[in-house]
C-alpha cells in the first residue's frame, strides 16, 4: 500500500519526532484518521525522506518513530524558472506544475505586458509544499521575491535562456543542456520588443518552443519538461 507523505518545516534526526504543528495533526487526525501504529512517509527538505510510524497521538502532539531513512527524489538539474506574472490563478497552475516537474526555484518577475500586482505569497508556498508532497520529490522550490525584468538579469548570472516565437528552432537541444540554467517565460503577450533586446544585451539565448502560440503555463510546462525529463 502506497503511503501518504508529508512536509515537516523542522530538520529530522535520531529516532524519534515530536509533531506539533496543529494544522498537521488536524489532518492526520481528522482527514486521514491514522491511529496507532499507522505508518507515514515525512521529508524535511533537505533531500531525504523518512518512513516514520505513529506511537502516540495526542491532543496538542503526535509521537513517531523512525523505522527507515532513505535518499529522495531530488531535481538532477538546479534550473530556475522566471515568469512574467500573468493572472493569479495561471501563477498557481505554473507553480504547481513546475514543482511536480522538479524546478529548484521560481522567481515572479514584472513584465511590459504582465500583471503588476503582487501575488499571493502564502498560499503559493501551500501549493509548492502540497505539490512536493503528491509528486514524490524530496525538496521544495524556492519561491523568491517579485523582480523587475532589469534587476531579474542583472542579478542572476547563470546561463538564460529566453522562451520567444522568434528564438532559435533547436530550443530543445538548448533547454537540455547546462547543469544550472535560467528559463524566462513571458506573461500573456509576450515579452515586448524592448525586452527582447535587454536579454540579447544581457547575452540570453532566445529559443523557439515550436510555431504554436503558447499560453504562459502551457510554455512555462513545455520549457521545464525539455530541460527536466529525460
Amino acid at each position: 500500500m502506497r503511503l501518504h507523505r508529508f512536509f515537516i518545516g523542522e530538520y529530522i534526526e535520531g529516532d524519534a519526532i515530536a509533531v506539533n504543528d496543529l494544522k498537521l495533526i488536524h489532518q492526520w487526525r481528522n482527514v486521514f484518521r491514522f491511529s496507532t501504529g499507522d505508518q507515514i512517509i515525512l521529508f524535511d527538505g533537505s533531500g531525504s525522506e523518512f518512513i516514520a510510524e505513529i506511537k502516540e497521538i495526542k491532543k496538542g502532539e503526535i509521537l513517531l518513530t523512525i523505522l527507515e531513512k532513505k535518499k529522495g527524489i531530488v531535481p538532477e538539474r538546479n534550473v530556475w524558472l522566471f515568469v512574467g506574472i500573468p493572472k493569479k490563478t495561471k501563477f498557481e497552475l505554473i507553480a504547481e506544475k513546475a514543482t511536480e516537474l522538479g524546478v529548484s526555484h521560481i522567481v515572479p518577475v514584472i513584465t511590459e505586458r504582465g500583471e503588476k500586482k503582487g501575488l499571493p505569497e502564502e498560499r503559493l508556498r501551500k501549493i509548492l509544499k502540497e505539490a512536493s508532497e503528491q509528486s514524490g520529490r524530496a525538496t521544495i522550490p524556492s519561491l523568491q521575491g517579485i523582480f523587475s525584468l532589469e534587476d531579474a538579469l542583472l542579478k542572476h548570472t547563470m546561463p538564460l535562456i529566453v522562451c520567444h516565437p522568434s528564438g532559435d528552432k533547436n530550443g530543445g537541444e538548448i533547454l537540455s543542456g547546462k547543469e544550472i540554467i535560467g528559463i524566462f517565460i513571458g506573461s500573456e503577450g509576450g515579452f515586448s520588443d524592448r525586452e527582447l533586446v535587454l536579454f540579447k544585451k544581457h547575452k540570453a539565448k532566445i529559443v523557439s518552443l515550436g510555431p504554436q502560440t503558447l499560453r504562459t503555463e502551457t510554455a512555462a510546462i513545455a520549457a521545464l519538461a525539455l530541460a527536466l525529463l529525460k
